[in-house]
């Protein structure tokens, strides 16, 4: 295994993405065993800060909760 995120000095982005708890009902996706956004928000806010924490706080972005985000990562080269 080769070097970490945090031994090559790279930033991290952090994006709560509830559909991945999605569950397939007939056609349409079933979201109600995902964690309830009021709930969601403070858990997702306390693993950002945990990430800032334990690395460099400027390396660590994060998107906004709840909202629908369009990511786009360039010269990403993975290990």
């Amino acid at each position: 295994m080769g070097p970490h995120v945090m031994q090559r000095n790279y930033e991290v982005l952090l994006v709560s993405q509830f559909t991945l708890y999605g569950v397939l009902k007939g056609n349409k996706p079933d979201f109600h065993v995902a964690m309830p956004p009021q709930k969601a928000k403070p858990f997702y806010e306390s693993l950002v800060d945990k990430f800032r924490k334990s690395y460099r706080p400027d390396a660590i972005k994060d998107g906004v909760f709840g909202a629908m985000m369009k990511v786009q990562c360039c010269h990403v080269k993975f290990f």
